[in-house]
């Protein structure tokens, strides 16, 4: 079988594979972070989590070529990446036969010589497929026998893949490699000619890696109460697409360091994170964490520690009255649904690229953010009365008096009559029934739920993990001593004593009402309710009064939380990813019951995301491939004028580019007439014969 030559340019090549390299073990900077070349965002000490930018390079030292063909006559061609062909003629003959010298301009991608990894000031390597905004930091010629270049070096751009060079090639430079391929039509042998022009590239691009930090957990404390809270760190490393586990750094003491901002309220060991609830209050519990001395990370996360702000409960004394209650009204209040709303889309937020309902490829990131309550609540008040009853006497005495007259002889044979004073004191007790009622509020139920984390899928993702950030759980402290306070039944009360005079007899006794008396001589009830704050304000005082506890308020609405508590941004299409067409997504929010509640609830309440946009995965490819037409050279009677001629032992050059026209971008943002390279993993041409690549 004969062959036809192809001549293509030393960067187009018939199968290029892009991202395809062995695997290389993940650096993790084992030799540290670097001193220079490194900028670190948010600076200085951050809240939440730091992301660090490293700069890395490499360099290559790749040996295209140009290649020269001879053809039927003493003239040789060499085609440029662009199409066009260059032409020189012949020096020597036969066997000897080369190329003269001529020049050669060219522009080539350098995608392809890029290291297989590249590293940091400290000699940390990083695989290249992970490495963002490779670019040329230098490039130059190498000086070698095989050509001559043109100007002292290549032309590019800072930052680009692309470069321009020009070199001249021929005899009398140095032939790198020659080769027969064919038969002139007199009879002499037709060559192929290599001259390698070596290049020495200088890349730079940088490498991302994230560290974030959790303190576990905000709670309510009775004074002296200890507990232990927990710092955790997890790193998102330059090659991976999701955080790592969560690490315990709670007692690294050369890393982490504890604070209150209120000592005398809670006090936190420096070293070990452990508190100590020394007085009502609130407190700020801060820990920092540097992985080094001199960084380059320095984050930080705070709890907020609420200090019981009840005295201690106060046990009433056991009355002697007869004393009954029960309940007789309630007061209820619940937010037990989220409102949750989500979103995924094209990173980056606010400024989209595309629009993931009409497509998006892989190889692109998407952001989620899912929205909902800050916390969930349900709460169940019971209003209390009751009525004791006293049995209250009253004691009044009676001082009568009057006299007594007796008739007696007067000695004169008449009679006289003697008058006797009379007195007696007579006590009488009376028995009266007294009621006093009372009421108060006792806390019957009380769960409240703060976030913990979403989870949302899609085959985009295939899913993301959010945990809050900047995001802070409601504050309250309970009691429950709630009660009433009886007086005792008053000893035997003693009313005024009364004169009771009377005549020559004794009086009767009086019968009084001393109600008044025994109603007087017993105090009204006291009440206290059940204690309830929550965010600073008093939702159910517990103050000691009489008769009558003041009715309770209603626990705050929750707000939706803000766009930035459930955000997670940079989530990396897989290059591996099928175009799919509106890929359903599902999410869900999770609520942790917090400490400190009233009767039991769920530990954690998790909730569906409804209504969360599809995704359609797209990845563009254009195809405005062209191959050369040598029609001057079509020997057929008939030629097809509408297809390329290729000629037996002719060159021939194909061209695959990356840039074109791939639906309408008005209706598909991110689409339209622009340049996919970004998208091409591999470009293959079939020949339905044997070609020669040049």
């Amino acid at each position: 079988m004969r062959k036809i030559p192809a001549i293509i340019s030393f960067l187009l090549a018939l199968v290029i594979m892009l991202g395809i390299f062995p695997m290389l073990a993940d650096a993790n900077f084992s030799n540290g972070y670097p001193d220079k070349d490194i900028e670190v965002t948010p600076s200085g000490l951050a809240k939440g989590k730091q992301t660090i930018k490293v700069k890395v390079t490499g360099t290559a030292t790749p040996r295209p070529k140009t290649v020269w063909t001879q053809g039927d006559y003493d003239i040789w061609q060499a085609t440029r990446n662009e199409g066009d062909r260059v032409e020189t003629q012949t020096f020597s003959s036969g066997d000897n036969a080369l190329p003269m010298e001529k020049a050669v301009k060219d522009k080539i991608n350098t995608t392809n010589y890029v290291p297989a990894s590249l590293q940091d000031e400290a000699g940390n390597r990083f695989q290249k497929v992970f490495v963002k905004s490779v670019g040329i930091d230098d490039i130059s010629y190498v000086d070698v026998a095989s050509y001559t270049p043109v100007g002292a070096k290549p032309d590019f751009e800072k930052g680009k893949l692309f470069a321009i060079i020009e070199t001249k090639t021929g005899y009398p430079n140095k032939v790198t490699e020659k080769r027969q391929y064919g038969i002139r039509q007199d009879g002499d042998k037709k060559f192929q000619a290599d001259y390698e022009t070596p290049l020495k590239i200088d890349y730079s691009g940088y490498v991302n890696e994230t560290k974030e930090i959790r303190v576990r957990e905000d709670m309510q404390l009775q004074v002296d109460d200890v507990k232990s809270l927990v710092a955790e760190i997890r790193t998102k490393a330059y090659n991976q697409e999701e955080f790592g586990n969560w690490v315990n750094v709670s007692k690294r003491a050369e890393q982490i360091e504890w604070s209150s901002n209120q000592k005398e309220v809670v006090y936190v060991e420096k070293l070990t994170g452990q508190i100590v609830a020394k007085n009502v209050g609130t407190a700020i519990i801060t820990a920092k964490w540097k992985n080094l001395e001199n960084g380059p990370y320095h984050i930080y996360e705070n709890v907020t520690i609420t200090v019981g702000d009840t005295p201690p409960p106060e046990i009433p004394e056991t009355p002697d009255a007869a004393c009954a209650e029960s309940p007789v009204g309630e007061m209820t209040g619940e937010r037990m649904d989220p409102n949750a709303s989500a979103v995924i889309k094209a990173d980056q937020r606010g400024s989209e690229p595309f629009d993931v309902l009409r497509g998006i490829p892989t190889s692109e990131s998407l952001y989620g953010n899912v929205f909902g309550l800050s916390y969930l609540f349900q709460n169940k008040f019971v209003n209390m009365q009751g009525t004791c009853t006293y049995i209250v006497v009253v004691e009044k005495t009676y001082n009568k008096t009057w006299t007594d007259e007796k008739k007696i002889s007067d000695g004169k044979g008449g009679t006289t009559t003697v008058s006797t004073p009379r007195s007696r004191d007579v006590k009488v007790p009376y028995t009266y029934t007294v009621k006093r009622d009372f009421e108060y509020w006792k806390i019957d139920t009380l769960l409240v739920y703060e976030i913990t984390d979403a989870i949302l899928k899609n085959y985009a993702l295939p899913q993301i993990e959010l945990y809050p950030a900047d995001y802070r759980s409601p504050i309250y402290a309970a009691a429950t001593n709630g009660t009433f306070y009886a007086p005792n039944t008053p000893a035997v009360l003693t009313a005024p004593s009364q004169p009771v005079p009377g005549g020559t007899t004794e009086p009767p006794t009086p019968t009084d009402d001393l109600s008044s008396i025994a109603e007087d001589a017993v105090p009204k009830v006291q009440v206290k309710n059940d204690y309830l704050k929550f965010n600073g304000a008093v939702v159910m005082d517990n103050a000691k009064v009489e008769e009558t506890g003041p009715t309770p308020g209603q626990i705050a609405e929750p707000q939706m939380i803000g766009k930035d508590v459930l955000y997670s941004p940079d989530n990396e299409i897989s290059k591996t990813l099928l175009n799919k067409k509106d890929t359903p997504s599902i999410g869900e929010i999770r609520y942790e019951l917090m400490s400190g509640n009233v009767n039991e609830g769920n530990e954690e309440e998790t909730f569906e995301i409804p209504g969360i946009n599809t995704v359609t995965v797209h990845t563009p490819v254009v195809n405005y491939s062209l191959v050369s037409d040598d029609q001057p050279y079509n020997q057929k009677t008939i030629p097809n004028m509408d297809r390329s001629a290729l000629i037996l032992e002719r060159p021939f050059t194909v061209r695959i580019p990356t840039s074109g026209q791939h639906l309408d971008v008005n209706s598909y943002p991110g689409y339209g007439d622009r340049d996919y390279a970004k998208y091409y993993r591999i470009k293959q041409v079939r020949f339905p014969f044997d070609v020669y690549s040049a």
